[in-house]
């Protein structure tokens, strides 16, 4: 009996120690198993993460370089323009990095501002101040008080004058930009020494009144 109590204890004891021993073994294997899981996931995240480092990163590992100071503009050498020769004769002389030399070597265009013919209907539309004058047969230009225009191609070019039938046989309309006027010259048939109230000087210099 106690042979067989002695052989109970003992069987139980070495299964016991069988459980716990595999337990340890299997506990160990699986631990193993575990950190060499753990250490591939942490290598393949440092891999990803090293393929992603911004550039701005790389660039600032660079050694910064000392800023070297600002030239003066006599240090600056004179400007050659290599290009001078392959430009169009009407191209203004520019200067890189001199915006005022566009200003200075720009031509100015100049408005003629020249009297010209203008129509009727511009005529009467007209914001300018409005004057009548008078072509006589003797060549004479004059305003409505027979006053001489001494100065036919100032006041209403040099074109108006040979230019009556345009726009009426008897009449012609032009515009002086400079003087702000536009005149309406009327055809005269009648000679002005002979219809001018006071004397006047025809064109060859002799002096004649309205009795002539």
């Amino acid at each position: 009996m106690k042979t067989t109590i002695i052989s109970s204890v003992t069987g139980a004891l070495g299964l016991l120690s069988g459980i716990y021993i595999g337990w340890r073994l299997t506990k160990k294997k699986y631990e193993t198993l575990a950190d060499e899981e753990v250490a591939a996931v942490k290598a393949a995240l440092t891999s990803h993460y090293e393929k992603l480092i911004p550039i701005s990163v790389v660039v600032d590992k660079k050694p910064k370089l000392d800023a070297k100071p600002v030239p003066a503009d006599k240090d600056i050498p004179a400007y050659v323009d290599y290009a001078a020769k392959y430009k169009p004769e009407s191209a203004p002389d520019r200067i890189p990095g001199k915006p005022e030399s566009d200003k200075l070597n720009k031509k100015e265009t100049k408005v003629d501002k020249s009297p010209y013919v203008i129509s009727q209907d511009e005529f009467s539309n007209s914001e300018y101040e409005l004057k009548t004058l008078m072509y006589y047969k003797d060549k004479v230009l004059a305003d409505d008080d027979y006053n001489i225009i001494h100065d036919v191609v100032g006041h209403v070019g040099d074109e108006a004058l040979s230019d009556f039938g345009r726009y009426g046989s008897d009449v012609v309309y032009v515009r002086n930009d400079a003087l702000g006027i536009d005149y309406e010259i009327l055809l005269e048939e009648r000679y002005f020494y002979k219809v001018a109230p006071r004397t006047k000087t025809d064109n060859d210099g002799d002096d004649h009144t309205e009795n002539d």
